[in-house]
């Protein structure tokens, strides 16, 4: 994958005078870095010790703090961002 990403930059330099050329190495050399990206993602995943917690449940309490009406804003975002969108995402309540 890096021999790749380095030929296309190489491409990229060398095409000055074929636009088209260059615009398609361009683009090839865009969707290798991200799959480069995702491949270490995916690396460093792997590379992360299995934990016993991982699968169980937990228990998440979102309360305001001191300071004012600040804090009950911030709670009340985190609840909804928490517990509303992701219980919409897996569908809890339909």
């Amino acid at each position: 994958m890096m021999c790749e990403i380095e030929s296309l930059k190489s491409l990229v330099g060398d095409c000055e005078q074929d636009k088209d050329m260059r615009a398609m190495a361009y683009k090839e050399l865009e969707q290798a870095l991200k799959e480069e990206g995702y491949v270490h993602n995916l690396l460093l995943k792997a590379l992360l010790p299995k934990d016993d917690a991982d699968e169980r449940d937990c228990i998440l309490e979102v309360r305001a703090g001191t300071g004012g009406e600040e804090p009950s804003l911030f709670a009340m975002d985190m609840f909804k961002m928490l517990f509303i969108d992701y219980s919409s995402d897996i569908k809890m309540f339909a």
